[in-house]
């Protein structure tokens, strides 16, 4: 797994597992304080940092990058797979919060264990990560498969 850069302590952390893809980049938008197509209402979660963990690197926009420090929320993101519990346990300990948004998604008609692997064992991982370091809040979506 690598690390953009050190998560400094935070209360408020948010975790945005799958950060990088469609759902994943806007609601980072949204946790950071918006950007220019979009602000969240006065009721919208704050938080001081936001970390970012994907299978692919995150990369933000300058306009995305000024958006988020002029609302002081700090950013780090780490590569690494659902499937692998260190990955999970380095990017979630200190979180207040964890968004689980990754999955595979396929359409073939064939059986996939990968699907599987990643959507059913790597949501478990998540589940049981969250648990066993204290996290009280777990947001998950899921895709039909």
């Amino acid at each position: 797994m690598q690390h953009q850069s050190e998560t400094p302590d935070s209360k408020r952390k948010a975790v945005v597992i799958g950060g990088c893809g469609f759902l994943g980049r806007r609601l980072v938008a949204m946790l950071s304080g918006g950007d220019a197509s979009l602000t969240p209402s006065p009721e919208w979660p704050r938080f001081d940092h936001v970390h970012v963990f994907d299978r692919a690197p995150f990369v933000e926009t300058d306009a995305e990058r000024a958006s988020r420090e002029r609302g002081g929320v700090g950013l780090t993101s780490s590569t690494g797979d659902v499937r692998a519990k260190a990955d999970l346990i380095a990017a979630i300990t200190g979180a207040h919060t964890v968004f689980h948004l990754a999955s595979l998604v396929d359409v073939g008609l064939k059986k996939n264990t990968t699907i599987e692997e990643i959507n059913v064992g790597g949501t478990r991982n998540v589940v049981e990560v969250c648990q066993a370091l204290g996290v009280p809040f777990l947001v998950y979506t899921s895709t039909e498969d």
